[in-house]
């Protein structure tokens, strides 16, 4: 399963809530709801959700409920204490996530939700990424010599929050503006870093919801 289509299943998860509520109910009892998850989720965040692919960390959905808790109603007691803390929580989550993916990483397979293309074996080159905590570095190398030719480099610089999509906390822009997200498989110390899009002029954004590129790599220091 592609990143994004995880991201569209954890929209509907948390979403349907809302429409559990019915059409009828008042925004204060919808947003009362999305605190309580909240906090709920943050008093079991020494747990983690064991998915497929990816780990989502009970912070991450702590921050994700108390981001939509201030949406709701901004200006309301809870709506400004929701916005504070899903800032704290958002930093702790990106801090973690690239905490944990710095390194170096060999390519291991492209593909998308339509199918995945292993490394070929007979080639005598190795796509390699090192990922500081400012930059990420794309190599070829040579399998027999080990020598690296350096590709390209991109900075890490992450797409903020836009009102109509959902809150992010791993998708990074290129210097071309297509949006990359970064997804880690603790278990399998991996990474898969899927196209979602491209940012705009205007600063809206292009996505792709099917058929996403996605890269997956292992690490291998």
């Amino acid at each position: 399963m592609c990143t994004i289509m995880r991201k569209i299943l954890v929209i509907i998860i948390i979403l349907n809530s809302i429409h559990n509520y019915g059409q009828t109910q008042r925004i204060d009892s919808v947003q009362k709801m999305f605190f309580t998850r909240a906090n709920d989720n943050l008093n079991m965040s020494n747990i983690e959700v064991d998915y497929p692919e990816i780990e989502r960390s009970y912070v991450e959905r702590a921050y994700i409920n108390f981001y939509f808790c201030h949406k709701k109603n901004p200006e309301s007691k809870i709506g400004q204490i929701s916005l504070k803390k899903s800032d704290s929580l958002k930093n702790l989550v990106i801090n973690n996530l690239f905490s944990n993916i710095q390194g170096v990483w060999r390519w291991k397979s492209t593909g998308s939700n339509w199918g995945i293309d292993s490394t070929d074996k007979t080639s005598i080159i190795d796509k390699i990424l090192i990922i500081s905590d400012k930059k990420i570095e794309f190599y070829d190398e040579n399998k027999e010599s080990k020598k690296r030719t350096l590709i390209k480099t991109e900075n890490i610089k992450l797409l903020g929050n836009i009102d109509y999509r959902f809150p992010t906390t791993s998708e990074l822009i290129y210097s071309d503006n297509q949006i990359w997200d970064i997804g880690f498989d603790k278990s399998k110390n991996l990474i898969h870093i899927t196209n979602t899009g491209e940012l705009l002029e205007n600063g809206t954004v292009n996505g792709v919801v099917c058929g996403n590129t996605e890269m997956i790599y292992e690490r291998i220091k």
